[in-house]
């Protein structure tokens, strides 16, 4: 309950509709088009995820929050089954979904894991907000500073997330190097083309 305080609250600061006492799917809660709401308990088909995340009726992210003392980053499998088996309409699903990404294929592109602490980066796995975003190629999951606000997190799905062998054929154009090293560069590309 202490967590979900601290989320709300800098939810809100955010920009952020949210109540995630009165704001439950359980009480009839659910997206409108012109708000960005956070609705507390939606369905998913593991069990209800403590948060989605709605931008105009369209929901682009899950929230888990855990307990002070939890290993935050290591509680990201988490909101990624959640982000897999999240119950929504097809109104309520984000344009350009679903993501596959490995085995899986995300119905919302963002995913969060937080205990509501601030980040410390002497308690790296144990405080701030997590973030990874699901769309291929689109890194890997990093603690956040603060929580995104409803238009960062429309700006980024607007982004494009490119093929990273595209990136590397277009980006590397060196020319004059003796064979180890082209070698050396062929293997960095095909790694970086594998994930």
């Amino acid at each position: 309950a202490t967590t979900r305080i601290l989320i709300d609250e800098q939810l809100r600061a955010a920009g952020w509709i949210v109540d995630s006492v009165l704001l439950r799917h359980a009480n009839g809660a659910r997206p409108e088009y012109g708000k960005a709401m956070v609705i507390a308990e939606w369905p998913t088909k593991t069990g209800p995820v403590d948060y989605a995340l709605f931008i105009d009726g369209r929901c682009v992210g899950v929230v888990e929050a855990k307990r002070e003392f939890k290993d935050v980053p290591g509680r990201l499998g988490q909101s990624k089954r959640y982000a897999v088996g999240i119950d929504l309409t097809i109104d309520e699903l984000p344009g350009g979904g679903p993501w596959a990404n490995g085995d899986d294929r995300f119905r919302v592109p963002f995913l969060f894991v937080t205990n509501g602490r601030p980040y410390v980066k002497q308690l790296a796995t144990k405080s701030g907000i997590w973030f990874w975003d699901a769309r291929p190629n689109a890194g890997e999951a990093r603690a956040l500073p603060e929580w995104f606000s409803p238009r960062d997190l429309v700006e980024r799905l607007e982004q494009e997330t490119e093929d990273r062998n595209e990136v590397t054929e277009r980006e590397i154009g060196v020319t004059g190097l003796r064979s180890y090293q082209q070698d050396a560069i062929a293997a960095v590309e095909r790694a970086v083309g594998e994930g």
